[in-house]
């Protein structure tokens, strides 16, 4: 996906990832942790402000499935199978 302005040269930064996808940084961190969604693939020191994160631009799409799939009721599990077989198809 890419949203004209949103778009790092090597990827979106988690700001924009969230508004897009409209999840909290809370949802995104968790489903990292569980591995359904991809980590970021860069990270920047800014001074006092910490790091800053830019995830792969497709995130923003996949976010937004699995914020449809969690509110349909469907486990995390189930949600990782889904994913499996969408990347073995590839």
């Amino acid at each position: 996906m890419n949203v004209k302005g949103t778009r790092h040269e090597r990827g979106i930064p988690t700001d924009r990832l969230l508004d897009l996808a409209g999840v909290s940084s809370a949802q995104l961190h968790d489903w990292v942790d569980k591995g359904i969604m991809p980590s970021y693939i860069r990270r920047k020191a800014y001074g006092g402000n910490g790091f800053r994160f830019w995830y792969p631009s497709e995130a923003v799409e996949l976010a937004r499935k699995i914020k449809a799939w969690r509110a349909a009721g469907k486990p995390y599990w189930q949600i990782r199978m889904i994913l499996k077989a969408r990347e073995l198809a590839k």
